[in-house]
């Protein structure tokens, strides 16, 4: 769908995302994987859920970086899973789980803050078995992760067309 040109909306050149300019994507105010750890000193614990998708690397290394930072993060990963995928496969055994965990997350967070600790949680595809992680040990390294996302932002100026973020 074409839209008009506007300083709020600029299309001309086309953007590879739809929520900021290219040149905006590893501003830390726009990304938090652009984010220095120390930023998320004394941040509110936090739930990170991913499945296999085109952001999982990110998100390990968002949760490992605010877990370094004294963060109590609870991350999961479903394999072979899309973006969003709970409300894709809404109803399935996998999506009841996630929102299952999700839910309880929070209810803790809610009615026992202090009783909130930080885990890591892959779960497998058919039997949903668990499998447990250090959240800690998730990130390859910021500066690989920002080379990377560098990377990408260049091959995405060069094509100037768009990427679903699937």
């Amino acid at each position: 769908m074409p839209y008009a040109t506007d300083a709020i909306w600029p299309v001309t050149p086309a953007r590879t995302a739809l929520h900021v300019d290219d040149a905006l994507l590893l501003h830390p105010l726009v990304s938090p994987l652009a984010a220095k750890g120390e930023l998320w000193e004394g941040a509110p614990p936090v739930f990170i859920v991913t499945g296999w998708e085109l952001l999982s690397d990110e998100d390990r290394t968002v949760a490992s970086r605010m877990a370094n930072a004294g963060v109590k993060v609870r991350f999961m990963e479903f394999e072979a899973m899309p973006h969003c995928f709970a409300m894709v496969v809404e109803g399935s055994a996998v999506a009841r789980k996630c929102i299952r965990e999700w839910a309880g997350w929070m209810k803790k967070v809610v009615e026992a803050p202090g009783s909130v600790a930080e885990g890591g949680t892959v779960v497998g595809f058919k039997k949903l078995e668990e499998k447990e992680v250090d959240v800690k040990g998730l990130d390859e390294g910021w500066e690989v992760t920002m080379e990377r996302m560098k990377e990408r932002v260049k091959k995405n100026e060069e094509r100037k067309e768009a990427l679903a973020k699937l």
